[in-house]
């Protein structure tokens, strides 16, 4: 399938370098989407996770309201409980499996303050595996809208 709608993510960031010109650090993030395709007499199922370190750049846009974020690093992916099901009369299904991989991650975020340190992130992941088959694609998109605190 090319779209995931049921998913969800985590993302933990420490920022220790704050200079004039922005601020460094990095976040660590993990995310998973539930996949089902139904096609031609056959069901197939699984979760697709992500699990990456990146390093990241903050640079304020307005003071205390609009801060841009630019991260880079490495990950992992991993497809597990892929199951698929035939004919749907007789339930004939194959056994679970996983695979996973390695990943190079690249992404941006605008986090949008609504509320002293409350705020509202547009974020867009490039996800490329860098280990190719077991049926990863070459290239995945991840955009999320996300809700955070800042301690």
């Amino acid at each position: 399938t090319n779209i995931a709608p049921l998913a969800g993510g985590i993302r933990l960031t420490v920022v220790p370098i704050k200079r004039m010109y922005g601020n460094f650090g990095f976040n660590l993030t993990g995310s998973g989407a539930y996949l089902e395709n139904k096609a031609n007499g056959y069901v197939l199922t699984g979760g697709l996770l992500f699990a990456s370190l990146n390093a990241a750049y903050f640079v304020p846009i307005i003071k205390r309201r609009l801060v841009f974020d630019a991260h880079t690093g490495f990950g992992s992916i991993f497809l597990v409980n892929t199951l698929f099901t035939y004919n749907a009369k007789e339930k004939i299904t194959s056994d679970k499996a996983w695979y996973w991989g390695l990943t190079f991650n690249v992404g941006t975020a605008l986090y949008v303050y609504v509320y002293k340190k409350l705020y509202i992130e547009l974020n867009v992941d490039h996800v490329i595996p860098i280990r190719q088959g077991n049926g990863f694609p070459t290239y995945i998109i991840q955009p999320q809208l996300g809700i955070g605190w800042e301690f």
